[in-house]
């Protein structure tokens, strides 16, 4: 059993959600590997895996939602219990045909099976009439998925010329029904208006994809190489949802609600020619290419008998340098074009009501994305010395990106709602950058000293009430750290924080500005007789969020450890926040809302174990990183989110 999501750290950061943190994890997992290579080089491998997971969040949050000229706030106290059982086999055989040709075949199975209540009570704020109300939703959903990819690839026998046709094939289906019951009340001016919604929602999607991708590269010289690539896309998706109110006569859900029912067809075609130049140096490399890609797009809504047809072409272009200036430093350069097709649920012109906030509807005239990417990185290292610095940029700039536009519903059974639908925005970019320096303080690596600086950049366009909204977020990440590597005694001391900051053009008296601070400790010393002791302390603290978020608080964990059969065996009993103070808290802050959230965690518990190394590779110093468990710590600068495990 392995209790996860210990640790809630401080959360933040422009952009993303908390949806997929937090909480409370109960997994079983289980599974079995096979590999084998035969005779003829024939290499077969099967793995199956098995997984149950139980998940409880309990969740708090206040959104604020910038209009322009007003602010509503909406409140919620959520419950959401899930329970997800997994299966994943998979296969592979790689096998030569003969000397020059070889054929790869990986077919891959899954099945998925989730459940779910989310239990919830909320209010929404618009100054003028307040609305309370609850929701119990309870879903059920199966996933079955099959997948397989082909990889025939023949050698000639000039040097450098190669031939290679890929195959992949994606199957995917989703059957959901969920249950959704959720009074309201609306008041305005001392009067009082209620409604209830008591439906059931039977959703079935559907989708087939094939790609085929063929590549041909010609020598032109011992280091220079022509390629060319062809690429043709078939997906087709299905999507079914029939709303059902609830019947007080027959005691069914046997009334099926026209409004909110829709059957929706999407097929996409695409079709990639391309071709790049390769040169391959001692000192450097660099691969420049074009492709021109054709994109058929057929939406059919079958249920309004409506058909939309869409053709775009697009031109991706790509490059890359990398030059190695010795085997210890190098400097890279990357560009690359690329696009994101619109899913189905964001083309599905049907409105969907089990949100208690919007009311989302799908808009089949959107356009592909397409990114353009560039990624800078440089790194340099001293080999045994640990000395080194790292540097990675990356800049992404938009086109056609699908954002939200977002107005208020003034009238009729969702008044105080926001009526959500996806369009095409331009002027949207992002950018980050990430560094990292080491510097040896004493010889032998006894005594280290660590540097973490990371920046994120955000612009994002979106709509509110027919306003255009230009949100800018920017975050800075810093971490210091010193790590002591001695016989018996081991000693890292840091200290991290970030700044975040997030405005917006529609509402600017609303920017916002908050920051996490975080000083750690971690000592571990190893005593005659093989017992070791370790302790780690992070003090963790949250400002500028408001009352209700504006949390500190300090994880304290320790263990005592034991070694046997010549350092083969490991006893281990250890303590996971002493204190019992770890919390959950987060901030988001993007488009037009600003997202506080207050989540449980995994608190105190105690753990004893026992392990066994049957393989002692890297002899002591492994046994030893082994018994520490999760002492070490990953980059000091990057954020807080998510904690620390320990097992």
């Amino acid at each position: 059993m392995n209790k996860q999501n210990f640790g809630g750290g401080l959360g933040g950061g422009n952009g993303g959600s908390n949806g997929g943190r937090g909480g409370i994890t109960d997994t079983k997992a289980g599974g079995f590997n096979f590999s084998d290579v035969y005779a003829d080089q024939t290499e077969v491998s099967l793995s199956y895996f098995v997984n149950k997971s139980d998940n409880l969040i309990l969740r708090n949050s206040v959104t604020q939602n910038l209009l322009g000229n007003v602010t509503t706030v909406f409140n919620n106290n959520q419950t959401n219990a899930s329970d997800r059982l997994n299966h994943r086999l998979n296969f592979m055989v790689d096998t030569k045909i003969d000397s020059l040709t070889s054929l790869k075949v990986q077919p891959n199975l899954s099945y998925t099976d989730n459940e779910s209540l989310n239990s919830s009570i909320y209010t929404r704020d618009f100054g003028t009439y307040n609305t309370s109300g609850s929701q119990r939703l309870t879903n059920h959903n199966t996933a079955p998925a099959i997948s397989n990819n082909i990889l025939l690839r023949k050698k000639f026998m000039r040097r450098g010329r190669t031939l290679s046709l890929n195959f992949n094939t994606n199957i995917n289906n989703n059957d959901a029904d969920n249950y959704n019951y959720n009074p309201e009340t609306r008041e305005k001016d001392n009067v009082k208006t209620v409604k209830i919604i008591n439906q059931l929602n039977d959703q079935e999607s559907e989708s087939i994809s094939q790609n085929t991708r063929l590549v041909y590269t010609e020598p032109l010289s011992k280091t220079l190489s022509l390629e060319f690539n062809y690429q043709n896309g078939y997906s087709h998706n299905t999507s079914d949802r029939f709303t059902y109110d609830f019947n007080p006569a027959t005691l069914n859900y046997d009334l099926l609600n026209d409004s909110l029912s829709n059957v929706y067809e999407n097929t996409i075609l695409t079709n990639t020619a391309g071709f790049s130049f390769n040169k391959m140096d001692k000192k450097y490399n660099w691969n420049v290419g074009m492709a021109v890609q054709n994109t058929d797009r057929n939406n059919n809504n079958i249920t309004r008998g409506f058909i939309l047809k869409q053709n775009v072409f697009n031109y991706t272009p790509s490059a890359m340098f990398r030059y190695n200036f010795s085997n210890s430093k190098r400097l890279v350069f990357n560009y690359r074009g690329s696009t994101n097709q619109p899913t189905i649920q964001q083309l599905q012109p049907i409105p969907n009501n089990t949100n208690t906030q919007s009311i989302p509807l799908g808009n089949p005239n959107l356009k592909p994305e397409f990114n353009n990417t560039l990624r800078i990185a440089y790194n340099t290292f001293t080999v045994g010395k640990n000395r080194s610095l790292f540097v990675n940029v990356n800049l992404t700039q938009t086109s056609n990106k699908i954002a939200n536009s977002s107005s208020l519903i003034e009238s009729g059974v969702n008044q105080g709602k926001f009526a959500v639908l996806p369009v095409n925005v331009s002027g949207v970019y992002s950018g980050s950058l990430s560094s990292s320096l080491s510097l040896p303080i004493m010889a032998e690596n006894k005594l280290n000293f660590h540097i973490n600086i990371s920046s994120n950049y955000d612009r994002d366009v979106n709509f509110t009430n027919a306003l255009k909204n230009i949100t800018n977020s920017w975050s800075i990440n810093n971490g210091y750290r010193l790590v002591s590597n001695l016989d018996k005694l081991d000693l890292t001391a840091g200290v991290s924080g970030s700044i975040n900051r997030a405005t917006y053009s529609v509402q600017p008296s609303s920017n916002t500005r908050y920051y996490t601070f975080s000083p750690n400790i971690s000592i571990s010393y190893m005593f005659p007789g093989d017992i070791r002791w370790s302790v780690d302390a992070d003090y963790n603290q949250n400002t500028g969020r408001g009352e209700d978020f504006d949390t500190h608080f300090t994880l304290v964990n320790s263990y005592l450890s034991k070694q046997f059969f010549k350092n083969r065996g490991t006893f281990k009993a250890a303590v996971n926040d002493l204190l019992n103070e770890n919390q959950g808290v987060s901030r988001t802050a993007n488009n037009n809302t600003i997202r506080d959230e207050s989540y449980n965690v995994l608190q105190r518990y105690f753990m004893f174990s026992f392990t066994y190394s049957l393989n002692r590779m890297g002899g002591k110093n492994r046994i030893r990183g082994g018994e520490e468990g999760g002492k070490g710590r990953g980059g000091n600068g990057g954020g807080f989110g998510g904690g620390r495990q320990r097992n």
